[in-house]
């Protein structure tokens, strides 16, 4: 993430854009790629906003907190996560007594933006099925 943030501020949040999608689908759709980089360049996010949104992640610790939580909670991540990995998630949901934790095949970081679809049925299901 350095590397991101040493580069001028217009191209700060498109760089970033490169750690969130996983290879295979910067590759398997690069017009996708270019429309969302076209996007954070329209409508970037200050340096501070970004640099505070980092600084706030890596420091975030809610060891203690989570374990309270009885709330049926849903962890997703990506298989291809650069950022996280599958562990830290994991770890996450199994702090939680009520969490499930589901692996989604074929995605970076932002599950959102690769699997859009996907991902809202997904979480639409966990609904559905909540107790």
């Amino acid at each position: 993430m350095a590397v991101c943030f040493a580069k001028p501020d217009i191209d700060v949040e498109a760089s970033l854009v490169d750690r969130v999608l996983s290879h295979a689908f910067r590759r398997e759709h690069p017009d996708e790629v270019r429309r969302i980089e076209a996007t954070v360049r329209e409508h970037p996010a200050s340096r501070t906003a970004l640099l505070k949104h980092a600084r706030a992640g890596a420091l975030h610790d809610v060891s203690r907190e989570v374990c309270v939580l009885r709330t049926p909670t849903l962890v997703l991540a990506g298989d291809h996560d650069s950022l996280l990995g599958t562990e830290a998630p994991r770890e996450l949901a199994a702090a939680m007594p009520a969490a499930q934790f589901e692996v989604m095949q074929g995605t970076g970081h932002d599950l959102t933006l690769e699997q859009p679809v996907a991902t809202a049925e997904r979480v639409a299901r966990f609904f559905r099925e909540a107790p």
